[in-house]
């Protein structure tokens, strides 16, 4: 159930019911055929920045021990990891959502991008399991999100997701994830992402990113 507008705080009801269903999420619920390939789900290709992603370092919401683990840099800059470019539909509107878990950072920004300079955006709070902020970088009056959500997952793990239609013009989009040291967007944020002093030591887990129309 996404119950969320840009710029409001998630009530979180699904998440509620998943976790009296007992367990959580576990990646086998029917959300739509992924549009990302075998390779895209293995963290295969992806692009890092002051980042080490590393595939099949934690265990899954599925138990299986396939889920990557995103550390930090110590530099003074941005901590983020990106999928491969995906080809879309301009001016169509697609889900995109991931989970993670955290392993001592608490907050994640969910950010998507294409060929220009629009961008849509979700932040997560991986302890408290909401969505702390939404928005729009470089406005066109295309760009909308259409809704947001943070659900329980299995093993500690928050499925974290993203509707919206990017732009206009965008034939490509890229998903990108961004650990971050506040939990909305403001100040020291680079390029669409947070940019803070990181350490080694604080991440989270990420596994199973799925695009969907």
């Amino acid at each position: 159930m996404r119950i969320i507008s840009p710029g409001y705080a998630n009530t979180n009801v699904a998440a509620l019911y998943a976790a009296a269903a007992g367990g959580g999420l576990d990646g086998s619920e029917s959300d739509g055929t992924n549009l990302f390939d075998s390779n895209d789900i293995a963290f295969v290709g992806w692009g890092t920045y002051e980042s080490t992603l590393t595939a099949n370092a934690g265990n899954s919401p599925a138990g299986t021990t396939t889920a990557a683990s995103l550390l930090e840099t110590v530099n003074n800059d941005r901590h983020i990891a990106w999928a491969p470019s995906k080809d879309v539909i301009s001016g169509t509107a697609y889900t995109y959502s991931i989970y993670v878990k955290s392993i001592t950072r608490r907050y994640v920004q969910v950010l998507v991008y294409g060929q220009s300079s629009p961008k849509i955006y979700a932040y997560f709070d991986l302890q408290a399991g909401t969505v702390t902020d939404t928005g729009i970088v470089s406005p066109d009056g295309s760009s909308a999100i259409s809704s947001t959500n943070c659900e329980v997952g299995a093993n500690g793990f928050y499925k974290c997701t993203l509707r919206g239609v990017l732009d206009g013009t965008s034939f490509v989009t890229n998903l990108q994830v961004s650990l971050s040291d506040v939990a909305t967007y403001g100040a020291n944020v680079t390029a669409g992402a947070p940019y803070f002093t990181g350490s080694t030591s604080n991440g989270a887990y990420l596994w199973r990113p799925k695009m969907t129309t």
